[in-house]
């Protein structure tokens, strides 16, 4: 258990591969899939092109502070 204690102090929770994983290819792909779901409902309901692009910023904004959030929870040694 000590060493496991150690391991997860030196790399964090998930290692240096899971914060690859994490930070690098799944959260942004959620906001990919996000962008363009909200595209798509964009031109099915001809919604504004300032408003698709305000919230295209804001689910930027918000896979920022995620990323943000998992990095500060997981991957910062105590």
């Amino acid at each position: 258990m000590a060493i496991r204690q150690t391991v997860i102090r030196k790399h964090g929770f998930f290692g240096t591969t899971g914060r690859i994983l994490i930070e690098y290819i799944l959260t942004p792909a959620i906001f990919f899939a996000l962008t363009y779901a909200l595209l798509y409902a964009g031109l099915v309901f001809q919604w504004p092109l300032w408003l698709i692009a305000l919230g295209t910023l804001f689910l930027g904004a918000l896979c920022y502070r995620s990323i943000a959030g998992i990095h500060q929870q997981f991957f910062t040694r105590s």
